[in-house]
């Protein structure tokens, strides 16, 4: 009786699929990770970028706060932001910035008080 060990060439071909399907499984989780962790940059750029805005706004007396046209961030290429200033009462504004780039935006609204 001649006994050989060792694997035959459908078994290895099987393993060779079972690890391939691992590493495209593995690969695509890597990818989906990197693209979410871009949108996260994105986000947390807009979201730092209108806070600026808001800030600058408040610092600005109640009467000279103005709507203003989009217009890109020249600190950040690829995002615009654009200011709407509504008066709401007398001496209530609301003061919104939307942050927009390729793929998204984000919006921040908040109100600023005469008194």
């Amino acid at each position: 009786m001649n006994k050989r060990s060792g694997f035959t060439l459908i078994e290895m071909l099987i393993v060779m699929l079972f690890i391939g399907t691992a590493f495209l499984s593995i690969l695509q989780v890597f990818i989906a990770s990197m693209s979410a962790e871009k949108d996260l940059d994105n986000s947390f750029i807009a979201m730092n970028l209108a806070n600026e805005k808001i800030e600058e706004l408040y610092n600005i007396g109640f009467d000279y706060v103005s709507s203003e046209a989009t217009a890109e961030v020249t600190s950040y290429p690829g995002y615009w932001r654009f200011t709407t200033i509504s008066s709401l009462e007398p001496k209530l504004k609301q003061m919104e910035v939307v942050v927009s780039w390729q793929t998204g935006n984000y919006k921040l609204i908040t109100y600023k008080s005469g008194y």
